[in-house]
């Protein structure tokens, strides 16, 4: 297998990239965090490509041009980053292509298509360094050791990571997944890798724990859509999408299409990041039980938009209890307005001839009163399965972009799963 060697500061970002080249570009991956460290790797006749990352110091594009000079390396080189930061001459891509994106470049880059893989595997088996498996919390596949690919953890069965450990203790570096689970690997992989994590996890790294509601919101995207910056090529045409078929529902309609052009156009509020959320872990769960349908899809995609809608600010849209209500400072006319706003748009909606069928109900149970006015913790109010689901999917967003920073993320974030 050829080297291909990764050098960057952006930590378990750089981690999901070694994962996703060694299982769709065929690559053996060496990381490197220091520049410093590039003359040990260029002069490895293995080594083939050269990959530069960087989410802020341009140092770090100066000393590799500065190493990939001295040591007079032939193989691919690309850079990958902010463009006001690179000035050399070598391939460069651009922040915010999303990973697919990415991973699609760097095949066209390298000459690596769908066949060369095939050609290049000597059996049934793909190789994958063991650091990878230590993110694994339940089994997916079935996993192999190198002797005569003995199966070490069967697909489906309980994860023994004692197993792997062992593993790593008698000097294993690879396991091996068969090769048409290598996808699915790395899908898995990166939504483990991408996830905010803990002191305790075996690969914390301190220097990449991105704190406050921002930065939550960012990882949580990009976990979900895979791919990386602030509004994703993906999120952003889904969100386009979503506006024009709003835009016909509502008709004509001049406050909600004042109130929906408003929300779309304010990315940064608090509202737009909630809708986002909702909407991305709703169709998760629904994908995920058995009488999910994609006509419920479509119906909690509209309620992600919709439900805070007659809100103007998020000031008001935060407030979600009785308690916070009530000490809020707000006017009685501005507290009448949060208390029924959730009858006050299932209402505007119902009459709407376009609207999905059911979503006036959905809106006005979203803070679990089946007359939409006020607020409520006990779910048993709620009058099906489907407006659960959007409780939950609204709750889970909260605590993402309102939350502690000491949630714990990753584990709220399986049980949607």
């Amino acid at each position: 297998m050829k080297h291909m060697v990764i050098c960057g500061s952006a930590g378990n970002y750089l981690t999901s990239l070694a994962l996703n080249f060694t299982i769709y570009l065929g690559r053996n991956v060496i990381t490197c965090e220091d520049p410093d460290e590039l003359p040990t790797f260029l002069t490895l006749s293995q080594v083939d490509s050269l990959f530069i990352y960087s989410d802020g110091p341009k140092e770090i594009f100066e000393l590799s041009e500065y190493y990939i000079e001295k040591t007079r390396f032939k193989g691919q080189v690309v850079f990958h980053g902010d463009p006001k930061h690179y000035r050399g001459k070598h391939r460069f891509f651009e922040d915010g292509l999303g990973l697919k994106g990415l991973i699609q470049k760097m095949a066209r880059c390298l000459a690596v298509t769908p066949s060369t893989l095939i050609n290049a595997q000597s059996s049934h088996f793909f190789s994958i360094p063991i650091r990878y498996f230590f993110y694994l919390t339940h089994s997916s596949f079935s996993i192999y050791s190198g002797d005569n690919f003995k199966q070490v953890i069967q697909k489906g069965g309980p994860f023994d990571i004692k197993k792997i450990k062992e593993l790593q203790k008698l000097g294993y570096t690879q396991l091996y997944i068969e090769s048409n689970e290598r996808a699915a690997f790395a899908n898995l992989l990166t939504a483990k890798i991408m996830a905010v994590q803990h002191p305790s996890d075996p690969f914390y790294d301190d220097q990449t724990d991105l704190k406050g509601a921002r930065e939550r919101f960012q990882v949580l995207s990009e976990l979900i859509l895979g791919s990386r910056g602030e509004l994703s090529a993906e999120l952003a045409n889904m969100v386009n999408a979503d506006a024009i078929k709003f835009q016909k529902i509502v008709g004509h309609h001049a406050t909600l299409n004042q109130f929906l052009k408003n929300l779309i156009n304010q990315k940064n509020s608090f509202r737009f990041q909630e809708s986002m959320l909702i909407n991305l872990f709703s169709d998760r769960i629904l994908k995920s039980v058995d009488w999910g349908t994609r006509e419920h899809r479509e119906k909690l995609n509209f309620c992600s938009y919709f439900h805070d809608l007659l809100l103007p600010n998020d000031q008001l849209a935060k407030i979600n209890s009785v308690e916070e209500l009530e000490y809020s400072g707000l006017s009685e006319k501005a507290k009448n307005r949060v208390r029924g706003h959730a009858h006050d748009i299932s209402k505007v909606v119902s009459k709407l001839p376009q609207t999905p069928q059911g979503v006036d109900q959905i809106l006005r149970e979203h803070h679990s009163k089946e007359d939409g006015q006020g607020f409520s913790n006990d779910r048993s109010r709620t009058s099906s399965q489907l407006v659960k689901v959007f409780l939950v999917s609204k709750d889970f967003a909260r605590n993402i972009l309102l939350g502690p920073e000491n949630v714990n993320y990753q584990s709220a974030f399986d049980r949607t799963s």
